[in-house]
């Protein structure tokens, strides 16, 4: 499932978009659907993970990832690609027991590459190499 944080007003869209990605997993055709207030609260809670981890704020993070599990293997596309949760936690410096919880929400995020092609592991190298870096200057 991809939902667009630049989207997010467009709640059509993200609903549409997670349709699709339903009837992927199918042999069944795609079918159209309406749009209900509930799908509304489906999807800013499962929006809610990224966005409490792009402003650092750790403990609503948990709190989001407590009230809807499946967030963790949301995928987002923003400014820096198109990424799952682990790789935000891992790009915005969650500290690691927030980074454990949702690896352990979704598993297979751990084999999941980015837009540009990256494991989680190559995004802690490259976040790691910037902070050792910074305070070497």
């Amino acid at each position: 499932m991809i939902l667009t944080s630049s989207s997010i007003s467009s709640k059509d869209y993200l609903i549409a978009t997670m349709m699709a990605a339903k009837t992927t997993h199918s042999s069944a055709p795609p079918r159209t659907t309406h749009h209900h207030e509930d799908e509304d609260d489906v999807i800013d809670s499962q929006m809610m993970l990224y966005h409490n981890l792009s402003i650092s704020n750790w403990s609503a993070a948990l709190k989001s990832l407590h009230e809807s599990p499946l967030s963790a293997s949301i995928w987002i596309i923003n400014r820096h690609g198109r990424m799952l949760p682990l790789h935000a936690a891992i790009l915005y410096g969650a500290p690691s027991h927030v980074t454990m919880k949702i690896l352990n929400a979704y598993p297979n995020a751990a084999r999941e590459k980015d837009l540009h092609g990256r494991l989680p592991l190559h995004i802690a190298a490259s976040v790691a190499a910037i902070v050792a870096v910074a305070e070497v200057q």
